[in-house]
């Protein structure tokens, strides 16, 4: 499904887009909420290092699978809370207009570099890069990543639910039951990532109502074509 996204809706905004990023684009001031301190990071072993007993080499995030490459800059708020749910999106810190963090795009993190902005088209020469698969994003600091990031989620969020209703919708047209379930695995596959964008936008409400539609999708496939 995420694959689906093309590279060219990623680089435009939606025309009278609500540009208020949903994250707050916080202060890092090497602060003790890092992976490097955090344990859900495999390399602490299920154990919150107190201070000067950070675990600063690579690790891997337990309750999200992926690589930390950079425990010191990489945050989430399970560092905080110590649930093992997964809550908002990954952060990681960079160096434009003074530290600030900004969340990931799905598993790829942004990083510092020259840049000519996408949201407002100024060059810096300290800016925010996006490496997508398709090119990379540009821009001039924190607070327009945030611009750009928002809208895209929401967008990605409205594409997943689309692409779901779509596939749920085909399952009842399907002439094979080999057919109707390869919609139905579609259908599950949207709506699992538009929880996950939901989280990651930090919506709880939508995150409840996704899950709840996926649920009777999956009780109307077992009752009738299981």
């Amino acid at each position: 499904m995420r694959s689906n996204i093309l590279f060219e809706t990623l680089t435009s905004l939606r025309p009278h887009a609500n540009l208020a990023p949903i994250c707050e684009v916080a202060m890092p001031n090497g602060g003790p909420d890092n992976c490097a301190r955090c344990g859900f990071n495999k390399a602490n072993d299920g154990h919150w290092p107190g201070p000067g007993k950070e675990q600063e080499t690579p690790g891997f995030c337990n309750i999200r699978s992926f690589d930390i490459a950079n425990p010191l800059w990489t945050y989430c708020k399970n560092q905080h809370s110590r649930q093992s749910v997964p809550l908002g999106p990954v952060y990681t810190a960079v160096y434009t207009q003074g530290y600030q963090r900004v969340p990931w795009y799905d598993r790829i993190f942004p990083r510092e570099d020259e840049a000519t902005c996408l949201v407002c088209g100024d060059h810096v020469l300290t800016g925010i890069l996006l490496p997508l698969e398709r090119g990379e994003l540009e821009f001039c600091d924190g607070e327009h990543y945030l611009v750009w990031w928002t809208d895209t989620m929401r967008k990605r969020l409205q594409a997943c639910k689309d692409f779901g209703e779509k596939a749920y919708d085909e399952m009842y047209d399907a002439h094979s039951s080999s057919a109707a379930t390869a919609r139905y695995s579609d259908a599950k596959e949207a709506f699992h990532d538009a929880i996950s964008v939901a989280r990651d936008l930090e919506l709880p409400d939508e995150m409840a109502a996704l899950q709840a539609r996926l649920d009777h999708i999956k009780a109307v496939f077992r009752s009738q074509f299981s």
